[in-house]
C-alpha cells in the first residue's frame, strides 16, 4: 500500500483517469472508493481479480485536498513516481509523493520535482508541506 496525495479537489471519476493512465489501464479495471466504502466491501471479501488497483479516497484540507490510499497495485515505488511526473507534465494536477520513511514529501507539478516536508498542524485531515 502507498499514500499519496492529490493538491486539486477532483471527483472519483477524475481520480479513475488519472489512476489507469498510471498504471496503463482500461478505467474498468480500477475501483476507487470513499475509504468507508472501501472498508466495506474489503469485509464482504468480493472477488477483485479483475481490477489492477483498489484505491480508497479521503477528502482533505490545507495543501492537499485528496489522499490516496492505493492497495493492490503492481509497481515499483521509482516507476509509480515516474509516472506521476509524466502524468502531472502532461495533466493540471499536481501532486504529494513520499519519499522517506518519515516526513519528506516530493511535490510534483507541472512534471517538475521539488522536495519538502510534511508540517505538523492540529486540524484534522490537513496536510500541509513545506517547500
Amino acid at each position: 500500500m502507498i499514500d499519496f496525495y492529490i493538491k486539486e479537489k477532483i471527483c472519483p471519476d477524475e481520480v479513475k483517469v488519472i489512476l489507469s493512465g498510471l498504471f496503463r489501464c482500461t478505467s474498468d479495471k480500477i475501483l476507487v472508493l470513499p475509504l468507508e466504502e472501501f472498508n466495506e466491501i474489503i469485509l464482504l471479501k468480493q472477488d477483485f481479480d479483475e481490477i489492477v488497483c483498489l484505491c480508497a479516497y479521503i477528502e482533505t484540507n490545507g495543501d492537499a485536498a485528496l489522499l490516496l490510499q492505493l492497495y493492490r497495485y503492481e509497481m515499483s515505488d521509482d516507476d509509480l513516481l515516474k509516472n506521476l511526473v509524466n502524468i502531472s507534465r502532461n495533466s493540471h494536477f499536481s501532486f504529494y509523493f513520499p519519499f522517506d520513511d518519515f516526513d519528506g514529501w516530493i511535490w510534483i507539478q507541472d512534471g517538475h520535482t521539488h522536495f519538502g516536508k510534511e508540517l505538523e498542524t492540529e486540524k484534522e485531515r490537513c496536510f500541509l508541506f513545506s517547500r
